[in-house]
């Protein structure tokens, strides 16, 4: 399933039932009305936002389907944060792919050997985006040649999720971590080194991680897959863990 929601409501506004052949495995939204979601089914797919009449809810609608857009599972999608024409794509068939999002059709794609991509994120206002796999690294990727720029040291456990703060100045990524401890570690991206790492007690594969707006500026929200969420506070060479739920 997709669902749309109006986060500042808090309110679902709208559902697909059925939006792939088989589970919903990555999605991201343009800063147009445009979304995009990839599948284990090995499709992407396109969605505009929209509402059938003034003053209704909006709504998702179908806008394009590439049913074999890599080999294997889509497993990460993100739009450029210029102007969102462009989508990036990643899979565990070791493939990096950039896409025109407005014709929908591929621009260039790129093999790294080993590289089971799980998760990628556009620097704002660049042409790089951060990009993490199970071979344990962050990469970080020029979208103009689409190639690997720099390499970020290599952790112990796969590198579940990545994200770079709104500024660009930092990065952060999570693991799967061992024996029930996720993981969460920041990064300067300039020389690719960590600054500080945490790792969380009882937590579990960290699923998704992301610094907070300004508003909350030096924290990081963390979701895991045993369906808890953790607000760690950010130091400049320190992580600590602020509050749990």
């Amino acid at each position: 399933n997709l669902a749309l929601y109006d986060c500042a409501k808090r309110l679902l506004l709208s559902r697909i039932s059925g939006a792939h052949e088989r589970e919903v495995t990555a999605v991201a939204a343009s800063p147009s009305q445009l979304c995009a979601s990839g599948s284990r089914d090995k499709s992407l797919r396109f969605w505009r936002v929209d509402a059938p009449s003034e003053g209704s809810n909006l709504n998702l609608e179908p806008a394009g389907d590439l049913p074999d857009a890599h080999e294997l599972v889509v497993s990460a999608v993100d739009f450029n944060s210029l102007d969102g024409s462009q989508l990036v794509t990643g899979s565990r068939d070791n493939t990096v792919k950039l896409w025109d999002a407005v014709a929908q059709q591929q621009i260039s794609s790129a093999v790294v050997s080993r590289n089971l991509v799980t998760h990628i994120r556009w620097v704002p206002n660049s042409h790089q985006f951060l990009q993490s796999g199970e071979d344990k690294e962050l990469k970080l990727w020029d979208s103009r040649p689409l190639k690997v720029v720099g390499t970020f040291s290599r952790k112990q456990y796969i590198q579940t999720c990545c994200d770079v703060r709104q500024d660009g100045d930092q990065c952060v990524s999570s693991s799967n971590g061992f024996g029930g401890n996720g993981c969460e570690a920041t990064w300067d991206p300039t020389v690719g080194r960590e600054t500080a790492i945490l790792p969380v007690e009882g937590a579990g594969p960290i699923a998704c991680v992301r610094p907070l707006p300004q508003v909350a500026n030096g924290l990081i929200g963390a979701a895991t897959f045993n369906r808890g969420v953790c607000l760690c506070s950010v130091g400049s060479d320190s992580l600590s863990l602020s509050h749990r739920y």
